[in-house]
């Protein structure tokens, strides 16, 4: 850990917070008591937040993928069933008052098989959309769809082009 007040000493401009690990600690009470997370930590630059989809990969032993409601995880912590579709997991960056809300994705371990990743385009782009229309409109607040497509250009460029049909404020690699 480390205090605020040090994080603004290295120039820091924004912070990251993760969707998934705050939802599980401190929890969202807990952030709905501070009006999310910049009062929780008495931070007053802006935050971006991950969605929750890195942890789809890296914690991939405790959780399963499904189309319709989004990443079933088993809690690391308690054992907890834990379901983050991507309306979820907007709501929860809503009571994080993240800055940059980021939208959930599937985010496959590094291959060069091109069916795992057009697979993961065809998901992520189905919970982009959802998560756009979870979003609603706020021009306070950024959306920021994930591009997918691994190290292959054709895929990502593909990934992309279905991306900016949703009309997101930015786009993350």
């Amino acid at each position: 850990g480390i205090f605020t007040e040090d994080i603004k000493k290295t120039g820091t401009q924004i912070i990251l917070g993760n969707t998934y690990h705050l939802l599980l600690r401190p929890g969202i009470e807990v952030l709905n008591k501070f009006n999310g997370l910049h009062a929780f930590m008495n931070w007053n630059k802006p935050i971006l937040t991950d969605s929750g989809g890195y942890q789809i990969m890296s914690l991939s032993k405790f959780n399963k993928i499904d189309f319709k409601l989004g990443a079933i995880f088993k809690s690391h912590l308690d054992g907890k069933k834990i379901i983050l579709s991507p309306e979820k997991s907007v709501q929860v960056q809503k009571f994080i008052n993240s800055d940059i809300i980021m939208v959930l994705d599937e985010c496959p371990k590094l291959t060069s098989d091109k069916k795992v990743l057009s697979k993961a385009i065809e998901i992520s782009t189905h919970w982009a959309r959802r998560s756009k229309i979870e979003f609603g409109n706020n021009k306070q607040k950024a959306l920021f769809g994930i591009a997918q497509g691994g190290l292959f250009k054709d895929l990502r460029i593909e990934s992309i082009e279905k991306l900016k049909e949703i009309d997101f404020d930015g786009f993350a690699m």
